[in-house]
């Protein structure tokens, strides 16, 4: 299955990317890979902490962590924020 386009924007550093994700990742799994990519990204300004929650830009509601990236509604060009 190929990959999901998605806007992330992470507001402890001010920062927005568009990342590829796969959808078969849980929800859980790809907020950690996004937390780890935007520690990379800030030059120090973020700290993971492994807790990392993805909300939808949209609704603002949080997307349920044991869900997979196709079953939580995560489609290309989806916005999404990493808190």
């Amino acid at each position: 299955m190929s990959k999901v386009l998605v806007s992330v924007t992470c507001p402890a550093v001010d920062e927005t990317y568009d990342v590829f994700i796969p959808p078969s990742l849980t929800v859980r799994e790809a907020a950690s890979l996004l937390g780890k990519g935007f520690e990379n990204l800030s030059d120090g300004r973020y700290i993971s902490s492994g807790y990392e929650l993805l909300c939808t830009r949209k609704s603002n509601t949080f997307l349920r962590g044991s869900s997979t990236v196709a079953g939580s509604g995560i489609v290309n060009g989806t916005d999404l924020v990493l808190i």
